[in-house]
């Protein structure tokens, strides 16, 4: 009686063993899959960061070179500005003249453009 509960008991063992090993196995079957997935996640996450650095910096690039073009331009427009002052205050002269309404002729507009082409 004593042996038959003993063996009993062995085999409720051996089946709770089997049943824990399996459990293991898909434990670390899924563990696998989870470390793979986690490797491409890593892989593509670096990716898109070299990606987007490489844009951030071919963005910054684009904003200096336009920055610096934008100062040369902005340098020359005050240089011809300082050589062409005197008659660029004429011409904005002539121009308030020609909006006033009762020079609104376009011969008048025609006249004045030649004066001022003249006069440059």
């Amino acid at each position: 009686m004593e042996e038959e509960i003993l063996q009993e008991m062995i085999q409720d063992r051996e089946t709770q063993i089997k049943l824990i090993q399996t459990k293991m196995e898909l434990q670390a079957k899924r563990m696998d899959r989870i470390k793979a997935a986690l490797a491409t996640t890593r892989e593509n996450y670096s990716k898109e960061r070299v990606d987007h650095t490489l844009d951030l910096e071919q963005s910054h690039q684009h904003y200096v070179k336009i920055v610096k073009q934008f100062k040369e331009a902005l340098q020359s427009l005050d240089m011809t500005k300082q050589q062409q002052g005197p008659q660029l205050h004429v011409y904005n002269e002539a121009m308030k003249a020609m909006a006033a309404p009762e020079n609104r002729d376009s011969s008048y507009v025609i006249r004045m453009q030649a004066q001022l082409c003249k006069g440059m």
